[in-house]
Order: C-alpha cells, then sequence, then structure tokens
C-alpha cells in the first residue's frame, strides 16, 4: 500500500520558519527604532533631579561706581539647568523685568542671561544676553556682579 504525501503549510517548511522568523525580526527591529526616534523609549541614562544651590527668590541692593544704587530681584527655579529658562530677574531703576537662562557654571559663579522682557520694562534700555553674575557666599547671602558693568552687590533669601 501506498501512503499518500501529507502537503504542509508554507509556514511549516524550513524555508517557510526561516521567512516567518527573519519577518518577526525585522518588525521587532523597526518598531524599536520608531519608539527610540519618537522618544517613547530614551537611550540616555536618567539622572537624578537636583536642586540647584541658589534656587529660591533673592532681593537686594546693587551699587555702581558711579554711586547709583538700585534693588535687585532675582527667583531660581529649583529645577534650573544649562541653557534653560529658570526664573525671572528685575531691575527696579531702569526699570527692566526679564527671564533668565543658565549659560555657565564655572566654581560656584552661576552666569544667566536675560531676555523675554515683560511690558513693564524699558524696551530702548533693557539689552539681551548674558553677565548677570551670581556666587553664593559662605554666610549664606548671593553676591552679584554684572560682566557688563562695574555693577555690585549682595543679595539676601527672602523665600
Amino acid at each position: 500500500m501506498v501512503e499518500e504525501q501529507k502537503s504542509q503549510a508554507w509556514w511549516q517548511t524550513m524555508p517557510g520558519i526561516l521567512t516567518a522568523t527573519a519577518a518577526i525580526i525585522t518588525a521587532v527591529t523597526g518598531l524599536i527604532a520608531v519608539l527610540y526616534q519618537n522618544k517613547v523609549i530614551d537611550k540616555t541614562p536618567q539622572k537624578a533631579v537636583q536642586t540647584i544651590e541658589i534656587a529660591g527668590k533673592w532681593a537686594g541692593q546693587v551699587r555702581e561706581s558711579s554711586g547709583t544704587t538700585y534693588r535687585l530681584a532675582l527667583a531660581v527655579d529649583n529645577d534650573c539647568r544649562l541653557n534653560k529658562l529658570c526664573g525671572t530677574i528685575s531691575v527696579s531703576h531702569v526699570p527692566c523685568y526679564g527671564e533668565i537662562t543658565l549659560k555657565e557654571v564655572k566654581s560656584g559663579d552661576y552666569e544667566f542671561s536675560v531676555d523675554n522682557f515683560d511690558n513693564r520694562s524699558d524696551k530702548k534700555v533693557c539689552q539681551a544676553g548674558a553677565g548677570e553674575h551670581f556666587k553664593l557666599l559662605e554666610n549664606g547671602e548671593l553676591f552679584y556682579n554684572a560682566a557688563y558693568s562695574d555693577a555690585k552687590g549682595i543679595l539676601n533669601k527672602i523665600e
């Protein structure tokens, strides 16, 4: 008696199994690539969010060599990071009210740039750019100096 050969489905043959396996690998690889590209999966290690040491609200008097004194107020967000908006600054006598961006930190000196002045500001006088320097002193005060002028002062934490 002659036995009849059973016909196999294409996926049960060796070429079918290899083709199916390759298709699954390609699909999974493509899915992972799309997830990385759309930042659903992030391959960079997450750093713990640390509070910046000068975070908070500060205010104090600033003096120029000409004898002009004025009040400066600074608010720095807890999650302030390089090249990100971090808070606000205001200089009463100009007046200038703007947003600050952290540009550089060197040996405890925090340099900010100011931009996005609001409608209380004198747009003819307020200049956008970096050069606002702050350094936390051992006594808890914040030393201020402007790189573009001789203005210097001490700020105290108000919140």
